[in-house]
């Protein structure tokens, strides 16, 4: 209320010709007014960011999708040369599967010939290539059964207990033992098993016709 006379006097002193109230009410609106204004700008500005980060992620993408078909074709051909060096190395697998294959038959075959030439052949008589050869087999008794009974017969090697193959030349199977028998007599304890007449190797020729065939 001591205020009162003051404000009387600014009153009359700045707005001497207008109302109060009526400059009051206008400032209101000019502050209302320019607070809207502020809030629309900050709205219009928020979905401005909005639409242009769209926009910005769309031209991203857009970019990321061309540079992902600039390598289309790019992919296409690996693909492509995988498949054709998958299919070339499943050529050379089955490839080295046979050839292994191959090799171990070989191995296989070679092994039983090494075996073969391993024999010894004991032979009865001079080979004589007028008569016809004979093979058997040939142990002794009294070697197979000391080495049974884990001891050693003195006059002989242990190696008679196991048959080892003897060859006879002769015209006929009877002689052929009868070689044999010289050699290694059944009164010593040597006994003959499976005497066969054994199949002549080929000849050059024979080798060379059937060869040409």
């Amino acid at each position: 209320m001591a205020n009162q006379p003051a404000q009387e006097s600014i009153k009359s002193t700045l707005l001497p010709d207008m109302d109060y109230d009526i400059v009051q009410h206008v400032m209101e609106w000019v502050a209302l007014t320019s607070l809207s204004i502020i809030v629309c700008m900050s709205i219009s500005l928020f979905f401005l960011y909005i639409t242009t980060d769209r926009i910005s992620r769309d031209r991203r993408a857009s970019e990321a999708v061309e540079k992902v078909r600039q390598y289309i074709p790019m992919l296409k051909t690996f693909v492509a040369r995988h498949n054709s060096l998958s299919a070339k190395l499943a050529e050379i697998n089955a490839e080295a599967f046979q050839k292994t294959r191959a090799h171990e038959r070989a191995m296989h075959v070679l092994s039983q010939m090494k075996k073969r030439n391993q024999i010894q052949v004991r032979f009865a008589n001079s080979p004589n290539r007028s008569l016809t050869c004979f093979s058997g087999y040939v142990y002794n008794e009294h070697v197979r059964k000391c080495v049974a009974k884990e001891q050693h017969y003195p006059l002989m090697d242990d190696e008679w207990a196991v048959p080892q193959l003897v060859e006879a030349w002769s015209d006929s199977p009877e002689g052929a033992e009868q070689e044999i028998l010289k050699k290694y007599p059944k009164s010593q304890g040597f006994i003959i098993n499976n005497l066969e007449k054994v199949k002549p190797l080929p000849t050059k020729e024979q080798i060379l016709n059937t060869r040409d065939s």
